[in-house]
């Protein structure tokens, strides 16, 4: 009987070591204290990586790189983008596909998303400032999937990819560091916590807000005009064409957003909406057309 000792020994000590390697691939929860980064995303809504670390789209740039979609039933597109820490933004503008922020120690890369017009190089962001919104199917170079894109890296936005662990836990929950392809897919469901920050409203003079101050707008055909800056609902009103019959587009690095107050669907002015948060500014150019 003891000459079967030393082998059981060896089958314990082996056994405990799977466990515990396969305990170190679990997502752990974190206390408050400890999270490092938020979701970037309003505060309850609940994300799953579609896919996660050592993917065939991530290796060899940012392997432990996260594919961010909704699991809570809402559609990932048009989801609101909100900075998921504080630091000098880079990217951005709505002629881009991505985001990222710089830190004294790390970047975070923010990827696939419609940025908002005021998100602009070089800007100060702090934790919970909205970016812009998740890009609809196909577009943002996102393959057909809306998602999100996070990574983390430490040297720039293609520096060394870390993985979501220690001082960069996600919401509070790990993603420690594995070799294993695709090893988070789908799991775990983490809800974010990232307290959206105050937007800041546009500010247009009284004389000039909900007019129409230059050009006019025709009956038929396009026409081209100046708007005096404030919402959607005073542009379709000055307009005075009718919210089911007038269509809007301004240029946005070279090329056309366009804005159709009658859309059943809110992604079809998901990138308009991105544009102007916080309403019109006052003296922006744009082609009305009436129909």
């Amino acid at each position: 009987m003891h000459t079967h000792r030393p082998a059981l020994v060896t089958l314990i000590a082996l056994v405990g070591v799977l466990i515990a390697l396969l305990l170190a691939l679990l997502p752990r929860e974190a206390d408050a204290a400890s999270i490092g980064l938020r979701m970037p995303a309003p505060a309850g809504t609940q994300w799953k990586a579609a896919s996660g670390y050592n993917t065939a789209t991530h290796l060899g740039v940012d392997p432990y790189a996260l594919d961010l979609v909704r699991a809570d039933g809402v559609p990932t597109a048009g989801t609101v983008v909100l900075a998921p820490i504080s630091g000098t933004l880079g990217g951005g503008g709505t002629s881009q596909d991505c985001a990222w922020i710089r830190t004294p120690d790390v970047t975070v890369l923010i990827c696939h998303i419609i940025t908002d017009s005021t998100a602009v190089r070089n800007a100060t962001v702090v934790q919970g400032q909205r970016l812009g919104v998740v890009a609809p199917e196909g577009q943002k170079g996102n393959n057909g999937l809306p998602h999100i894109h996070l990574a983390v890296n430490r040297g720039g936005s293609s520096g060394t990819s870390l993985p979501f662990d220690g001082d960069y836990l996600l919401d509070g929950v790990a993603f420690p560091a594995t070799t294993a392809p695709n090893a988070y897919s789908g799991a775990p469901v983490v809800t974010s916590t990232n307290a959206a920050a105050p937007a800041t409203p546009i500010v247009v003079a009284a004389s000039l807000r909900g007019r129409i101050v230059s050009g006019v707008v025709q009956t038929q055909g396009l026409g081209l005009v100046m708007f005096g800056g404030g919402s959607n609902a005073e542009l379709v009103n000055a307009a005075a064409c009718g919210s089911t019959s007038a269509t809007f587009w301004v240029t946005i690095g070279g090329r056309f957003v366009g804005y159709i107050p009658a859309a059943l669907v809110p992604q079809v002015n998901a990138e308009w909406d991105a544009t102007f948060p916080g309403g019109i500014p006052a003296n922006t150019p744009m082609l009305v057309r009436c129909r």
